[in-house]
């Protein structure tokens, strides 16, 4: 499947649902170089999310946050405070 057909199916799996969790994996090239990513987004209903990307070969985690305050991005120094 392609990647707007997988978007397609998600969109009518959860839009009757106020929360879900997607877990995936991504591949980002940057620079000829591979980076690999373990993907978790928990979406709370009023676009309230959680997104977490974390490389799987160095551990680095990097948080994006939405709520009624804001969007906020925590990276992997400031999740050690």
């Amino acid at each position: 499947m392609d990647s707007k057909g997988a978007i397609d199916k998600y969109k009518k799996l959860l839009s009757n649902n106020d929360t879900y969790t997607l877990t995936g994996e991504m591949d980002i090239v940057s620079n000829e170089e591979l980076y690999h990513y373990n993907v978790v987004v928990d979406y709370k209903a009023s676009d309230y999310y959680r997104a977490s990307l974390k490389n799987k070969d160095s551990e680095h985690e990097q948080i994006i946050l939405k709520n009624k305050n804001g969007v906020y991005v925590i990276t992997h120094k400031s999740l050690q405070l």
